[in-house]
């Protein structure tokens, strides 16, 4: 046994490696990998992840062989740092060890059933992102990693590895956290050579095994800028999105930040984090339209009226995404004294702010809106003419309040934002900015007023109110009920009502 070392700090990411005394016989160990018997510790957050219980017995690391987990990372290291989508219809905004989990249920295949294409598609995004899926055998956390915006996500199940012995169970209950790039990739990466440097082989066979580990390391460190953008928003968009930052002649916009301390890129170039939260079937003509928009927005601007008001630490929720998002507009209509007797003036509030406001036709439906700030860009909120939510005053100015959420809280670690809202972005981002938007037009306050003054929430008159506070009826139906003034039957026979 040699002493153990550790890469990163426990409070945010910690890995410890361990090389472990193996005395059974070599014969009979797995072939490949059986000279590499090792322990492993993970912590995320303070929380030890691989802590386990094996009847009277607690232990911290679990004991196994650390070569194809290295040779797992090493194989998937791009798509672990840089591949966000999962490749199947998500319309929650959970964890990706729940979601994926779910999903391998979801669509296991039938008899006669033309889901197994769908499922082949969530068996390979598990393999890339699922800790077991390197575990050959072991008993390892139910962990999944991905990208998610500019950060990365880490989330654990409590689901126990398959084949465990009686009396063997993970001590961490399910959970997620979304850590810096840089605080994940860099102790992984420490790790992933360290056990390429300090492997020793007994035999010819482990001294293959060896070698090819060092060639998949050195792959990794050879990643260019062009594969992750390809894994990031896939190989179609990809190659549409270069084409036109090459025809606009900037395609050095397109280049990512990369973190020197590992082959990752830590902060996405603006117009591949924008492209990241669209349908990757987008037309060539609205790339372009979208591009250019953010070409032109790339230059110096005053934005002392906005940034009093941006909170970079929100991040990304954890929490309930519609709490937060409630919470946050409240305290900024105090922040900023709205008066809210009366209707809340969006634009007003946008254009207070700096905030350009631009309307396009887009070809897509898909895409509401466009949230735009940050170091460099001017402030900017793009709608959608072409959007059902923009076909009326009361949509536009919905998505002018959830674009805002967007600039405000969503800049975190990148000191930018350039957020599509639409179906493929974000679940727990976007839900939060309905939320957030829904308060912003309709406080508790002036929803207390038309309590009072209609004597409850009958149908006829809720037609009246919502014109009245220049919001739909059904924004009007779902923010009652999630303030708890009406109950789901009444939703229902409201909702049929309008």
């Amino acid at each position: 046994m040699s002493q153990p070392v550790s890469f990163g700090v426990p409070e945010r990411f910690q890995i410890t490696l361990d090389w472990l005394d193996d005395r059974s016989p070599l014969t009979s160990r797995p072939l490949g990998y059986g000279f590499s018997l090792g322990s492993l510790r993970l912590v995320v957050r303070g929380f030890p992840i691989t802590a386990h219980t094996f009847g009277d017995e607690q232990h911290e690391a679990v004991r196994w062989y650390l070569l194809p987990v290295a040779q797992w990372i090493a194989e998937n290291w791009a798509h672990l740092f840089h591949e966000e989508d999962f490749l199947w219809p998500e319309r929650t905004f959970a964890a990706a060890a729940t979601a994926c989990n779910v999903a391998l249920e979801r669509w296991l295949p039938e008899d006669n059933s033309n889901r197994a294409a769908v499922y082949d598609q969530v068996r390979r995004w598990w393999e890339r992102h699922a800790l077991r899926a390197g575990a050959a055998g072991g008993l390892f956390p139910d962990l999944f990693l991905r990208r998610l915006g500019d950060g990365v996500e880490l989330s654990w199940s409590s689901r126990e590895a398959d084949f465990a012995p009686e009396g063997f169970s993970f001590a961490l209950a399910a959970g997620a956290a979304v850590l810096r790039v840089q605080d994940v990739a860099e102790p992984l990466w420490d790790a992933l050579q360290w056990i390429a440097a300090n492997a020793v082989a007994p035999d010819d066979a482990a001294a293959v095994e060896i070698a090819a580990l060092k060639e998949r390391v050195a792959l990794v460190q050879a990643s260019t800028d062009s594969e992750i953008r390809r894994i990031y928003l896939g190989d179609p968009l990809a190659q549409k999105v270069e084409a036109v930052f090459e025809d606009l002649g900037r395609p050095e916009l397109l280049v990512s930040k990369f973190d020197i301390a590992a082959p990752v890129a830590d902060l996405l170039a603006a117009p591949v984090a924008m492209f990241g939260g669209v349908d990757p079937r987008l037309t060539l003509k609205d790339v372009r339209t979208l591009s250019g928009i953010l070409v032109n927005q790339l230059r110096t601007y005053d934005t002392s009226a906005l940034d009093a008001f941006v909170d970079r630490t929100v991040g990304f929720p954890l929490s309930p995404a519609h709490d937060e998002g409630y919470d946050l507009a409240e305290a900024l209509l105090d922040d900023l004294e709205i008066d809210t007797s009366s209707w809340v003036d969006i634009e007003s509030i946008v254009k207070r702010f700096g905030i350009k406001l631009i309307s396009r036709q887009l070809d897509t439906r898909n895409i509401r809106g466009v949230a735009l700030a940050g170091s460099g860009i001017v402030p900017t909120v793009i709608i959608n003419k072409n959007s059902p939510f923009s076909q009326n005053e009361a949509g536009r100015r919905f998505t002018m309040a959830h674009e805002l959420c967007h600039i405000l809280y969503d800049q975190s670690r990148a000191r930018r934002v350039a957020q599509v809202s639409g179906p493929w972005a974000p679940g727990g981002v976007e839900k939060r900015a309905n939320a957030f938007a829904a308060m912003l037009l309709m406080p508790r306050a002036l929803i207390e007023r038309y309590r009072r003054r209609s004597q409850g929430w009958s149908g006829p008159h809720l037609a009246e109110i919502a014109e009245e506070m220049h919001v739909s009826v059904s924004a009007l139906i779902e923010h009652l009920y999630n303030l708890g003034y009406i109950d789901e039957a009444q939703r229902e026979a409201l909702r049929t009502s309008h």
